[in-house]
């Protein structure tokens, strides 16, 4: 670190508070696992991130780490605590809020984040059905009359394609029975079956030609027609998040001293704040209290990782994005120059980056952006 001070003559204390988690991957805190050994360790995306800060100070500094109970909650006591001076620096995710900026130092930003609501998705599914019949029965409609026109066109054109058909007791009943099945072809087609369509067509170039294209014209129908189903679909789960001008009637569960909490409640939103709890803990009292409340106030990374636990639950993400980063005690101005100065060159160099997609490789392409 050509950069950095190389002065060893005196290694400063720097108190470490380390925040710890009950779950692994998807959060900004630190998680016990094991090693290849069966040895327990602590692993994390800002955690890891600390550990290259770490190592590439320890020369410098001398390092004092205390780890948190994963039921301390309260990040602005812990920015509160930082700017007291019983910490120097608190590994975890910090939203920047204007009251906090007047106490602590943030580091430089290493993810981002976004303020969320994980809920239930609870859109009236008969609501949906009767959107999606609605529109359907158009669709439906459409693909009966092309059929029809396709079915006649093969009658007219080419209906030795049938005349299997001939054994049928006299030739008006084989007329209309080769009319009926030209019909059931062009309409089978549309609606994804093509085999009629291809396996009994006659070896004529014309033949051939007419299936080409009305093999063609089915498809597209096809594909257009499941596309609009599933747009139906994904809209009526849209439609059931909530939004700044959308928020529930029922109360939100959130963390009391956490900005996500904060800046939502700003919008109006009404929500029970609570303490000493774990996220995992929150997101079960919401599970056992849907009744009662409408969701729970988490960071968007959190809520990712509980949406994959829980498939009933969706994330409402319009509430803000937001630049993630560690907090260092203001006295600490030297130290915060250092470990800015490492954090950018491990941005610089992608070790950031790809710590970010090992840990968060199935979120919004946001998250690991900014690096």
């Amino acid at each position: 670190m050509n950069n950095i001070e190389q002065d060893t003559s005196f290694k400063e204390t720097i108190r470490v508070f380390i925040l710890v988690g009950d779950s692994d991957q998807y959060t900004t805190r630190a998680y016990k696992t094991k090693d290849k050994d069966g040895k327990e360790i602590y692993r994390g995306f800002f955690y890891d991130v600390w550990r290259i800060v770490k190592a590439k100070l320890d020369y410098k500094y001398n390092f004092v780490e205390i780890y948190s109970l994963p039921t301390d909650s309260n990040f602005n006591e812990f920015v509160n605590q930082t700017n007291q001076g019983k910490y120097d620096i608190v590994i975890g995710g910090f939203f920047a809020l204007e009251e906090r900026e007047k106490k602590i130092n943030f580091a430089n930003p290493i993810v981002i984040n976004a303020n969320c609501i994980l809920h239930q998705y609870d859109k009236d599914k008969l609501a949906i059905l009767k959107n999606l019949l609605k529109v359907s029965g158009i669709l439906l409609i459409y693909l009966l009359v092309t059929g029809i026109f396709i079915g006649v066109i093969l009658w007219l054109f080419d209906n030795n394609r049938t005349i299997f058909l001939a054994q049928i007791k006299n030739s008006v009943n084989k007329q209309q029975a080769q009319f009926i099945r030209s019909l059931m072809t062009g309409i089978a087609a549309v609606y994804g079956e093509m085999g009629y369509l291809a396996e009994n067509t006659t070896l004529s170039i014309f033949s051939s030609t007419l299936l080409i294209i009305f093999m063609t014209i089915s498809f597209i129908l096809v594909m257009f027609t499941q596309g609009e189903f599933t747009k139906i679909l994904l809209e009526g789960q849209e439609t059931s998040k909530f939004t700044i001008d959308n928020l529930p009637n029922k109360p939100l569960l959130g963390l009391k001293g956490n900005a996500e909490t904060i800046k939502i409640k700003r919008y109006g939103a009404k929500v029970d704040e609570l303490e000493n709890i774990t996220n995992e803990e929150l997101v079960e009292k919401y599970l056992n209290n849907k009744d009662k409340y409408a969701g729970v106030i988490l960071s968007y990374i959190q809520s990712f990782g509980f949406a994959k636990k829980y498939p009933s639950l969706i994330i409402s993400s319009s509430f803000g994005y937001e630049p993630a980063s560690y907090v260092v005690n203001p006295s600490k101005k030297q130290f915060l120059k250092d470990v800015n100065l490492i954090i950018l060159e491990a941005r610089k160099s992608l070790i950031i980056k790809k710590l970010c997609n090992k840990y968060f490789p199935d979120t919004e392409t946001f998250v690991c952006s900014y690096i």
